[in-house]
């Protein structure tokens, strides 16, 4: 090998090192973007989440106390039962109801949140399989 073969390979090595340095950065900087705008949706979401229990609360309170001037003016013990009766009825359906729209939205929550990092990793994977198959 001569001086001047050496000094090809040399510069070809810090070439190279400094493509991967250059796409190393970029990925970095891409991920640091990706995780922003994931954060961001995901304390959205979460304070929808945290807003519809706070209003499902309030509905909950409002039944009740419609529920507890009911059962003041009830003339009978069968009239009280039937009212309580039918306050635990909506207070079961409401309940799954409920239940099933929480559910529903923390499934949007981590699909909208997720969805930055899922489509960084694919342009990240889909470029390096470019790079690998062109170099």
């Amino acid at each position: 090998m001569t001086l001047s073969d050496g000094k090809r390979q040399m510069t070809s090595f810090l070439d190279s090192l400094a493509t991967v340095a250059t796409h190393g950065t970029a990925f970095n900087r891409a991920s640091i973007e990706a995780m922003q705008r994931s954060s961001r949706l995901w304390a959205a979401g979460l304070q929808d989440i945290g807003q519809r229990c706070v209003g499902a609360a309030q509905n909950r309170t409002e039944r009740f106390q419609a529920t507890a001037k009911a059962l003041s003016s009830a003339k009978s013990v069968r009239e009280t039962l039937a009212i309580q009766a039918a306050h635990l009825g909506t207070e079961v359906e409401q309940s799954v109801k409920q239940a099933t729209d929480l559910q529903e939205a923390a499934l949007q929550v981590v699909q909208r949140a997720s969805a930055p990092l899922i489509d960084h990793l694919t342009a990240s994977s889909t470029a390096a399989a470019a790079r690998h198959f062109q170099g």
